[in-house]
């Protein structure tokens, strides 16, 4: 979500955070809060898809080198983020915060390219754990086909 730097964001009530303005380089810049990643940890494709979600997120930030990236951050994901070469900056103090240690943290522009560099690989790539997840589109008659993918 683009911060539009009028209404408070949780994260400046949950952390007791005043503004964001003074991460910014110039008024153009933006501010995008980030919301929280879920994944199955059953699931075989957990990584890979946590690393597409981390890249669809993050595209704005990365491509515009004067934004910053906002976000409360489980301290073990934190972890592991910093691992797949996210350079992520505490805010603050972290917090007891949904059964979990959790952190204000923002990026900048450069804390990404690593992970961009990294793993563009698996933008508007399909992995192949989802493929068992096609259906035959209902609303085409005859012998055509459609396959679509559930998401």
């Amino acid at each position: 979500m683009k911060w539009d730097r009028k209404q408070r964001l949780p994260i400046q009530t949950y952390f007791h955070l005043p503004s964001f303005t003074h991460l910014l380089p110039n008024d153009k810049a933006a501010i995008w809060h980030i919301g929280r990643f879920a994944i199955n940890s059953d699931a075989d494709c957990g990584l890979i898809l946590f690393k597409q979600l981390m890249l669809y997120a993050m595209i704005p930030i990365y491509e515009n080198r004067n934004d910053v990236l906002l976000a409360e951050c489980d301290n073990k994901l934190l972890g592991a983020i910093k691992l797949m070469g996210v350079q992520a900056q505490k805010l603050g103090e972290g917090i007891s915060y949904l059964g979990s240690e959790t952190t204000p943290i923002y990026i900048r522009h450069d804390g990404l390219s690593d992970f961009f560099q990294k793993n563009r690989g698996l933008l508007h790539r399909i992995p192949k754990y989802l493929k068992s997840y096609c259906h035959q589109d209902p609303f085409l008659e005859g012998e055509e086909v459609h396959k679509s993918v559930i998401l």
